[in-house]
């Protein structure tokens, strides 16, 4: 608890962080081929036509809508329903008319190594692990969507104390140091930088594994369409429809 970074202490699902405790965060933005779309800066970019076939986007409705959301102005935090299925028929129209190549889950890494596409909505972390040196991940112009993943216990766990042992182990500074080291996204815990800062210069310095407020200040924290589990389930359907089809 002492080493859980403020600013992830109140999420909306969990305010008191009772149930939960963040594994590793994250941000979902663009990762780009620089010589084969060296203009793509917005998520608005990707349906140019001349990038027919050659984008992805991701299967997790809570980053790739808001980003499409933000690319159009409007606040992911503050939208209606309707806002959240505009964008949902978007998609369809991309999708049916061939403008993309696919839905992905983080597949879309050996696409980008491949140079089957050139351009996805994907997650900051993954850059690391795409083996093209012409890649790089962009903040879209318009801004991110923040996440976590989060350490949670089952009901009836036969071991709680050895998992919460081993959470508390992860947060110690220099074992999430050699954490943040390897997976390169966001980590959790307050005084990993000096620490890796020490060992690892440039990843001690890297804007996807500490991102300061400049960098970060059009993003939004990843958000849940709005009217409760029966707006939930009408969006996240209708979003389920698209990728299916």
């Amino acid at each position: 608890d002492a080493n859980l970074r403020d600013d992830l202490r109140s999420p909306p699902f969990d305010p008191e962080r009772t149930f939960s405790v963040p594994w590793q965060s994250g941000l979902a933005g663009l990762i780009v081929n620089k010589k084969l779309a060296p203009d793509i800066r917005s998520v608005n970019d990707l349906f140019d036509p001349q990038y027919k076939g050659k984008v992805t986007v991701l299967t997790e409705m809570r980053d790739t809508v808001p980003l499409m959301m933000l690319a159009d102005g409007v606040d992911p935090t503050e939208a209606t329903t309707e806002d959240w299925l505009t964008q949902v028929d978007d998609l369809k129209a991309a999708s049916e008319s061939g403008q993309l190549r696919r839905f992905t889950g983080n597949d879309y890494i050996q696409d980008l190594t491949n140079e089957n596409v050139v351009a996805a909505i994907a997650w900051s972390g993954d850059i690391g692990l795409i083996d093209n040196p012409d890649t790089e991940f962009r903040m879209p112009t318009e801004g991110c969507t923040l996440w976590s993943d989060n350490i949670v216990i089952p009901v009836g766990a036969p071991n709680t104390a050895a998992a919460l042992a081993w959470a508390d182990f992860a947060y110690d500074p220099a074992v999430q140091a050699d954490i943040s080291e390897y997976v390169q996204y966001v980590t959790p815990v307050k005084g990993v930088q000096e620490v890796l800062a020490q060992k690892d210069p440039e990843a001690g310095n890297s804007q996807l594994i500490f991102p300061d407020e400049e960098f970060t200040k059009n993003c939004v924290p990843q958000p849940d369409p709005p009217g409760g589990p029966e707006g939930i389930q009408q969006v996240t359907e209708a979003f389920q429809d698209v990728v299916t089809d």
